[in-house]
């Protein structure tokens, strides 16, 4: 049984490393996020991103052929911290209860 409980500790404070390290816990994570939900929100609008002060590389999104707009559909790929970063930007609700 104390095997289990040794197991069970580790995760839950990797779960409070990566929440307070690069997920909601985190008061830069929204900022980190931004570029992501640009990207995503240019995507969906179909309207190309012209304010270039996040993280969002302006050489890729600034050409068509990178970053085309008119396609039926998108496959981004992502870290998961980028992910929760992201979230955090958007003010997710399950983001905001805490590990």
């Amino acid at each position: 049984m104390q095997h289990i409980d040794v197991i069970v500790t580790v995760y839950f404070v990797q779960d409070l490393q990566f929440w307070y390290g690069a997920g909601p816990g985190q008061p830069t994570a929204a900022a980190q996020g931004i570029g992501y939900v640009q990207e995503l929100v240019s995507r969906l609008t179909q309207m190309p991103i012209t304010d270039f002060d996040s993280s969002v590389n302006s050489t890729i999104v600034s050409s068509n052929i990178t970053f085309p707009l008119n396609q039926p559909i998108f496959v981004d790929a992502s870290h998961d911290t980028a992910i929760a970063s992201s979230m955090s930007d958007c003010s997710c609700v399950i983001c905001r209860s805490g590990p």
